[in-house]
Formats: structure tokens, C-alpha cells, sequence
């Protein structure tokens, strides 16, 4: 199964999924999206941008303190919950400029979010 199939799946399994995306955060683009309807690359790239701050920007690092993970902690993982929208940011283990982003309503389950995304980077990152 390639990478684009894993998102779709990924993006059906949740109801209120919109967006399943593969980006690269060395180069701050999308590789490989999953969309419920077309959006273009710029709007793909500015999510993996989004991302970028979030997991290594400059107040990453201080984020990762404050939430006590220790000096040396960076952030795996970025939630962002507004009115109408849930973003989930995860960064992989295995190659740390590998990030998967999801975007779904508020009405999602952020539990049943994180561990189908954390699956699917894992099938993604890791194939057996």
C-alpha cells in the first residue's frame, strides 16, 4: 500500500477528517495530501508551514519545556482546536523532517485522532 492510499484511509476511518497530508519539514511543502475536496499546494504548503512552527519554530523548544518534558525535549506532536477546526501536527520518530497533518471538524475526537494518525505515520515511517 503507498503513501497516498494510507492517507485516504487514514482521512475515511475519521468522520470528521477533511485532510490527511505527508509533508516535509526540511522544506516546509506537502508530498502527498488526501483532501475531501481539491485544495491547491499553496494552501497545502502554508499547513506545512503551520506545522513547522509549531514542531521547531523558535518557541518550540520553550514549549516543550513549559509542558515539562526537559531541556532537551523537542515537541512531537501540535494540537491546534479553534471554533470549526481541529489541526493535528506529528512529527515522526523515525525521520524527524517527516510530518503528518490532519485537519477535521471540532466535533472530532482529539484520543481517536492522535492514535489513528500515530498508526498511520508509523505504516508510513516504518514499513515493515
Amino acid at each position: 500500500m503507498n503513501v497516498a492510499s494510507k492517507l485516504k484511509d487514514l482521512r475515511e476511518t475519521l468522520p470528521e477528517c477533511t485532510l490527511a497530508a505527508l509533508g516535509d519539514l526540511s522544506s516546509r511543502i506537502m508530498l502527498c495530501a488526501s483532501t475531501a475536496e481539491k485544495m491547491p499546494q499553496d494552501r497545502l504548503d502554508a499547513l506545512c508551514i503551520t506545522a513547522s512552527t509549531f514542531l521547531q519554530g523558535p518557541t518550540a523548544r520553550q514549549t516543550a519545556v513549559l509542558l515539562g518534558d526537559g531541556e532537551e525535549s523537542v515537541l512531537n506532536e501540535a494540537i491546534v482546536l479553534t471554533p470549526v477546526a481541529t489541526h493535528y501536527f506529528l512529527r515522526s520518530e523515525s525521520d524527524v523532517s517527516d510530518v503528518l497533518c490532519c485537519v477535521c471538524s471540532q466535533k472530532a475526537d482529539p484520543l481517536t485522532l492522535a492514535t489513528a494518525a500515530r498508526v498511520t505515520l508509523s505504516e508510513i515511517s516504518d514499513p515493515p
